[in-house]
């Protein structure tokens, strides 16, 4: 499965499941400013657009970045809750 499919299909799941936040979590060596302004947004409803106007990831060829479900601020979670999404978040090859 492509990434893009793979994002587009988590986006449905987020609605159909009434998951009711989402985050764009950045990824990679040097996240471009897009990606950086997406994840600055925090936590956003599942149905809304990020600020660069995707409805998830990627934002471009070669993003590494992804967006993930989530109910509170990262800001609120422990650094272990932290790893567990951003392992949960990335498609397996």
């Amino acid at each position: 499965m492509k990434p893009r499919d793979y994002s587009a299909e988590n986006q449905v799941s987020f609605i159909k499941n009434n998951v009711p936040k989402k985050q764009w979590i950045t990824a990679g060596n040097n996240p471009c400013d897009i990606c950086r302004a997406n994840a600055a947004q925090g936590p956003i409803n599942s149905s809304d657009n990020f600020i660069s106007g995707h409805l998830h990831d990627p934002a471009h060829d070669g993003c590494e970045c992804y967006v993930n479900a989530v109910d509170v601020a990262l800001s609120e979670m422990t650094q272990e809750q932290q790893d567990s999404l951003i392992i949960w978040g990335k498609p397996h090859a």
